[in-house]
């Protein structure tokens, strides 16, 4: 193998272990996220707890069960709405925004020999319109993002307050700081796992424990 070969063969090695991290990174959240949720709604008795492994339609459900809980106290939501509704919206200008990006880079060794150098290509690519779409596809996908990431983190604080009340102010406060500060969206779904496997089944089972007013009598503690 001469020496010009291996720079490339080691790029293509560092690309490699990239995407393999990403692939195991992508892998771990699905899953994780698959189990939490469709183990708690199985518990809860909700019809199609296979939607938990469903990409978008699991925000659907972990939505639909944090509206459940909250209809127990008389607090209606719409989480089952706006959590798939806000990732349908970040997803779809997320790759439209990739797309945009591609085109401008796919474009740009050839646009800066045609007009004459990096700084008048620079001025030229910030009016373009494959510019300006994607800087409004990105600034789009992000909103939607940051909307999504709210309402998770309040369908989550939600069951960690109706499962876990002794603690829940804890698992909401490393769920947000491992999400925010490593990017790591599965300790929620992680902690949500761990109580449904701890809790005892009438908590999560028991409707009359919520409804008082069908059965005088309350759960055992």
């Amino acid at each position: 193998m001469g020496g010009s070969e291996m720079p490339v063969v080691f790029a293509i090695a560092i690309v490699a272990v990239f995407a393999l991290l990403a692939l195991t990174y992508l892998a771990s959240v699905y899953v994780v996220s698959g189990l939490a949720y469709s183990r708690l709604a199985q518990l809860r008795g909700l019809e199609r707890p296979w939607l938990a492994w469903i990409p978008v339609a699991n925000s659907y459900l972990i939505g639909r069960i944090s509206d459940d809980v909250s209809a127990q106290y008389c607090k209606p939501t719409r989480r089952r709405i706006l959590l798939p509704l806000f990732e349908a919206i970040h997803l779809v200008f997320w790759f439209a925004y990739l797309i945009a990006y591609f085109f401008l880079t796919a474009t740009s060794i050839l646009s800066i020999h045609q007009i004459g150098g990096f700084f008048p290509w620079f001025s030229h690519m910030l009016t373009s319109t494959p510019y300006l779409l994607a800087l409004v596809f990105f600034f789009v996908s992000t909103a939607a993002s940051l909307c999504h990431m709210v309402f998770l983190f309040l369908s989550w604080n939600c069951v960690f307050r109706e499962y876990a009340p002794w603690k829940s102010g804890n698992y909401i406060a490393l769920s947000v700081l491992f999400y925010l500060l490593l990017s790591a969206p599965f300790v929620g779904p992680a902690i949500i796992l761990t109580i449904c496997r701890y809790t005892p089944q009438f908590e999560l089972l028991n409707r009359h424990r919520y409804n008082p007013s069908q059965n005088g009598n309350f759960p055992q503690q």
